[in-house]
């Protein structure tokens, strides 16, 4: 993979806390030359159908070797499997939830990370270097060195099985490289390597004796945040050239968690969906592939939506303008499907939504369209106005979309 894959953040921590920084942080001090980018951290919380979706219409546009690091993890803490899966030139790292679940995985190669690969990957974090993760390496392999910026060779052990070693898997001599690039000829000793945490780490990484409390806490990974402690490091091992074979046992993608969402279904007549996502502007994002759906789409002169709050016609556009904008005349609460009032404005009264329909302005039934979005996939829409609002829609809602034909 080419050394200058990024390594790319996709999680609902959101950024008012410090949650993103410390991944990067992780990410800085394990693998300096690696670039990390963010596709999103506002995912809704525990939304793993909505970072499903950020991931698989985000994925293609990234370099090959891109590693994407997913963390909506719901079951921190818990026996929940850690994946790590190759699919198309790319590399993923997410819990086994499902959040991978709109990935063709049946096309990808999956790995269930190992409890040793997890523990190996919070050493480098205490030791801030990615020595602890040598055995990982299948061959020579070079990591960088915190205190110039050069390459440290990581020389691996290859001691007959059961012969004593240091956590490291690393010669006895300790890997040698230049203390200044000035200076090539002086080497140092491998205590230079311990540049560690700001607690009292011992070399070996397992003594705790002599450690308060607290610092014996800090050796230890956090049970609420697995995407510093071992998502972040586990990334920085792979960026560096760790090999996916020693990271877990091979896995199918029938053995993993399954989504709890699906494609699309229907045939020509009509399509039964799910809201994927709601981006800002309130465009409602379907779970119906557009390369799947757009032959019965050229079929069609329209098409009518039902939901559990109404039913309406919807035209069938290319653009947002094709949709007639909303009149001005007509609030955003007064929109009507089929003569039932809708609210478009989430902050809507309960008595506002509960207007007859004689009160209300009839909005035309082509304020609503189906078009096929930048994402991939179908979406409905209003122009400059939220359909999700009008709809009264949210994320895993189900939508039926019947097709009209000349």
């Amino acid at each position: 993979m080419p050394a200058s894959s990024p390594i790319t953040l996709l999680t609902d921590f959101g950024t008012q806390d410090a949650y993103v920084a410390q991944m990067k942080a992780v990410i800085a001090t394990l693998a300096p030359q690696a670039k990390a980018m963010d596709i999103t951290h506002e995912i809704t919380p525990q939304n793993i159908r909505q970072a499903g979706f950020f991931l698989a219409s985000s994925a293609g546009y990234f370099p090959a070797g891109t590693i994407f690091v997913a963390v909506v993890d719901p079951g921190v803490g818990t026996e929940r499997n850690i994946l790590y899966a190759e699919l198309n030139g790319y590399r993923f790292l997410a819990p086994d939830n499902g959040l991978l679940g709109a990935l063709p995985l049946d096309k990808a190669s999956i790995r269930r990370i190992s409890p040793a690969a997890t523990q190996t990957a919070f050493a480098c974090v205490r030791a801030k270097n990615l020595c602890p993760a040598a055995k990982f390496f299948t061959s020579t392999a070079t990591v960088p060195n915190p205190e110039c910026g050069d390459e440290i060779p990581l020389t691996l052990s290859h001691r007959p099985s059961g012969t004593s070693s240091s956590r490291n898997s690393i010669d006895s001599a300790g890997p040698a490289y230049p203390t200044d690039h000035r200076k090539p000829d002086q080497a140092v000793d491998a205590p230079c390597l311990q540049h560690r945490l700001p607690f009292a780490c011992p070399s070996d990484g397992l003594s705790t004796a002599g450690l308060t409390s607290q610092n014996q806490q800090a050796l230890t990974t956090s049970a609420t945040f697995h995407g510093r402690d071992i998502f972040a490091p586990l990334a920085a091992m792979i960026w560096a050239g760790a090999s996916p074979d020693l990271l877990g046992a091979p896995a199918t993608a029938a053995s993993i968690c399954q989504s709890d969402w699906s494609y699309a279904t229907g045939d020509n007549s009509k399509i039964c969906a799910q809201v994927l996502h709601i981006d800002r502007f309130g465009n409602i994002i379907l779970n119906a592939p557009t390369a799947e759906w757009q032959a019965t789409l050229s079929l069609c002169d329209g098409a009518s939506l039902q939901c559990a709050s109404s039913t309406c016609s919807v035209a069938l556009v290319s653009t947002y303008e094709q949709i007639p904008a909303i009149p001005a005349s007509c609030a955003a609460r007064d929109i009507t499907c089929n003569g039932a009032a809708v609210a478009s404005d989430a902050s809507t009264s309960q008595n506002q939504k509960k207007q007859s329909p004689a009160s209300a302005t009839q909005a035309s039934s082509s304020h609503f369209g189906l078009l096929a979005s930048s994402q991939g996939y179908l979406e409905i829409a209003c122009n400059c106005s939220s359909a999700a609002a009008a709809l009264s829609l949210s994320i895993g809602d189900t939508i039926t979309i019947t097709f009209h034909h000349n």
